[in-house]
């Protein structure tokens, strides 16, 4: 067997670097048994691993290379971490993984879902007030977080007698797509950003702790607020966050509804405002500029700074648009027709209109770009025009204009 964990001294704590050191004379020396206490550490965690079978020699070996691949990974992606910090991370997977993130298969390691503690910038449409149980009351900060994630889950679900949190998204065109409309009785609609907010994160008193360290802590914590990605999840796909659920909150645990997916809204769950929010008011000339210049952007982002053909394909589908409902008006005449048509057009004429935007419209949206990190764009919807919140009470130039721009210029 190939000695490995040398490479990890002082870079893994000291009883991790012993334990591993254990496991590879155990692995190597027939004559040398690794002590009980030591075994049941390396072994809690693995359910299929008996220690009694006679074959132990050999899960040794293979545990051995399966915590090395695991550490030189924890290493690289923790590495701006202070090393103490570092080395605890590394020894809550070997040896905790209470949130039940990490799955070994083989030599090697998956998540189903994973929270790791980081920033993001996320963005909102202003909506309601946050209604939640002031305590949990609960016997561990195990069973805390357990609470934490049901209340995820139900907010999620949004049922009638559920609790009601802050959602976010760390995407700012699923918001912009989804969210951010006018609302029918209203003029303007409120765009929230809240930048640099640490994610993933339980906040007791004046801490501020990963999932993980709130699980290991040692002092009881009856009121804490949170932040919480749910959309951190194995391929990004919904399901791996339902298996995920089911394995952390058990079998019986509600699912979240397949309506639902906080994966591919990239939702951020908050218990309450965390920072001090950015907030911009657009009125319907103005967010059908927003959007333009959105989509004009992630078109040139995507297609490698070939942002001249977005105006050229605009035009085209514009262009479009009028010939076919000439043609349909003219082999299907009439007044109800008609009026569609002349409806149709005033829609084109105000997009027209509204897209020029002038300095004040710049400055507003430019100020909206300076947060987004266009790298990490990813405008995925499974459906168009009805994946948008409240669809049939929002402002119709501005969902039109949504479904034209995303049916059109997305796919071209």
């Amino acid at each position: 067997m190939k000695i490995i964990h040398l490479d990890f001294e002082g870079k893994v704590s000291a009883d991790t670097f012993g334990i591993l050191g254990k496991m590879f004379r155990h692995g190597e020396d027939t004559n040398y048994s690794i002590d009980a206490a030591t075994i049941k550490k390396v072994f809690m965690n693995d359910k299929y691993f008996d220690i009694q079978n006679s074959d132990k020699n050999l899960k040794v070996k293979i545990l051995y290379q399966r915590y090395c691949i695991l550490i030189k990974e924890l290493l690289n992606e923790y590495s701006e971490l202070a090393d103490e910090d570092r080395k605890k991370i590394i020894d809550y997977y070997l040896f905790d993984n209470r949130l039940k993130e990490l799955k070994y298969l083989g030599l090697g390691h998956y998540y189903n879902a994973k929270f790791k503690k980081s920033q993001a910038t996320l963005f909102r449409s202003n909506g309601g007030k946050r209604d939640e149980p002031d305590n949990y009351g609960k016997s561990s900060n195990l069973e805390t977080v357990k609470t934490i994630f049901e209340h995820c889950r139900e907010h999620i679900n949004k049922g009638t007698d559920k609790v009601r949190l802050y959602s976010y998204s760390k995407c700012f065109g699923i918001v912009l797509f989804k969210y951010l409309s006018i609302n029918q009785k209203k003029d303007t609609v409120e765009l929230q950003i809240l930048p640099n907010q640490d994610i993933n994160v339980i906040f007791g008193g004046d801490n501020n702790m990963s999932l993980h360290q709130f699980v290991g802590d040692q002092c009881k914590n009856t009121r804490t607020d949170y932040c919480i990605d749910m959309s951190s999840v194995r391929n990004g796909k919904r399901d791996n966050l339902t298996i995920w659920m089911k394995d952390f909150l058990g079998e019986k645990s509600t699912e979240i509804q397949k309506m639902h997916s906080p994966v591919s809204d990239q939702e951020v769950i908050t218990s309450c405002i965390l920072n001090q929010e950015v907030s911009e008011s657009f009125n319907e000339e103005e967010l059908i500029y927003l959007l333009y210049r959105y989509y004009e952007k992630y078109y040139e982002v995507r297609n490698k700074g070939k942002g001249d053909k977005f105006k050229y394909e605009f035009e085209k589908a514009i262009t479009y648009i009028n010939e076919e409902f000439e043609k349909e008006l003219s082999n299907q005449p009439g007044e109800e027709n008609a009026q569609q048509f002349i409806n149709i057009k005033n829609h084109i004429d105000r997009f027209k209109l509204c897209i020029n935007g002038n300095e004040a419209h710049d400055k507003k949206v430019n100020k909206v770009f300076t947060y987004i990190d266009w790298s990490a764009e990813n405008l995925s919807l499974e459906k168009d025009t009805e994946s948008i919140y409240k669809l049939r009470s929002t402002n119709s130039y501005i969902t039109n204009f949504k479904g034209f721009l995303h049916n059109y210029l997305m796919k071209v």
